[in-house]
Formats: structure tokens, sequence, C-alpha cells
């Protein structure tokens, strides 16, 4: 009863209309939440809970770096100010499908009508290609899915550190020898969030 409520509160026709939407605004509304109460971003922000709050920093990282481009009525970053980034909504939904994140029913119309000027899109393997496909090649397919879940939930992975996760080694199980470390670097480290070199600081422990 409660998902339902918080679903109503949505002004889906309103969102379908709106163009462009900042970063913040569709984040907020692929949780199934209306980004309202407030026009200022920064509020907007403070009031959102820290799952939310986790996949916002992904995807502001994701618009610093030029992965996710800005709307073309804002093609400065320095023009806007913090958690204000505007991007174009299809643009957006389908950099978050991308990323294996759940859109909802409401907004999947607006992923089909990106901008015809976008790059051509990769072929897509249907299940009959998939067949055809070798062993390894399947686990590579599949490992980089789940690395990308995986990040999408905790950027701050280092890729060392995503080779053993559970997760990872489920998808290759059944095979006799596995694959080396070097292999599962070579597959998903593209992918990684982070690829700043050297390993992840250490915490500094507070004086006694």
């Amino acid at each position: 009863m409660s998902e339902k409520k918080k679903t109503s509160q949505v002004d889906w026709n309103y969102w379908q209309k709106m163009s462009p939407w900042k970063l913040l605004e569709g984040v907020i509304l692929i949780h199934r939440q209306p980004p309202t109460g407030s026009d200022s971003a920064n509020t907007l922000y403070l009031s959102m809970n820290e799952d939310i709050k986790k996949i916002y920093k992904f995807a502001e990282r994701a618009f610093d770096s030029g992965e996710l481009p800005p709307h073309h009525l804002v093609p400065s970053f320095d023009l806007v100010q913090s958690h204000d980034r505007m991007v174009d909504p299809a643009t957006f939904l389908n950099w978050a499908k991308s990323k294996g994140l759940t859109i909802p029913n409401e907004l999947k119309p607006l992923c089909k009508s990106e901008a015809k000027t976008k790059e051509p899109e990769k072929t897509i393997e249907t299940p009959a290609t998939e067949k055809k496909l070798r062993p390894s090649q399947r686990h590579r397919k599949a490992v980089i899915e789940v690395a990308k879940k995986l990040w999408v939930k905790d950027p701050d992975i280092t890729i060392a550190d995503m080779i053993f996760q559970d997760e990872i080694n489920s998808v290759f199980k059944d095979r006799k020898n596995g694959y080396t470390d070097r292999t599962l670097r070579e597959w998903i480290k593209e992918y990684c969030p982070n690829r700043s070199p050297g390993r992840r600081p250490k915490k500094h422990k507070s004086p006694k």
C-alpha cells in the first residue's frame, strides 16, 4: 500500500514532457520518488536518503567525466551551480539503463526518443547469436554485467577487490580452472568508475 502511495505522488505526465532535467531530478525519478518541494537542488540533495545519494554521486562522476553529456542548452558546466547539472531526459535514462539501474515503466517511452545524433548503437546480440558464443565469451559478458551493477552500488570498489567478489566468481563456478586475475582485470577495467592508480587510501587512526 505504501509503495502505491509513493508512486502516485509522481506526476509522470509532467516529467515526461519536462526537458531538460536536473541530474538530481533524474536520479530521484528513477527511484519512483517526486523531486518536488523546493526549487533548490541543494535542498533536494539534503532531503534524499543515503542509497539515492550514492547513485547520484555515481551519476555525478559520469557527468563530470563526460560519459554522461550535459543538455545541449547548457553546454558549459561553469554556468551552473553545484547539483544543478542539466541533462537530456532520454540521454540520462539510457545511461542509467546501461548501468543496470531500473527505469520506471512510466519513463521507458523516453528511452526510445534520444536525439538522432547519438553514436550508432552496437549490434544487439540475439538469443541465436548468444548460442554461438564460446563459454569464455559468455563468461566475459556476464562478469562485466555483474561488475557494472556492483559498481553502481559501491563505486569505491577497486578492480583488485572486484575480481574476488563472490558474485563475480559465481559466474564461472562450473569452469574447472577458472580464470586468471589478469584476465578478469582486463575484462572489467574499462568499466571501473574510479581508475586512479594505486590502492585505496588507508584510514587514519584517530589519536588516543
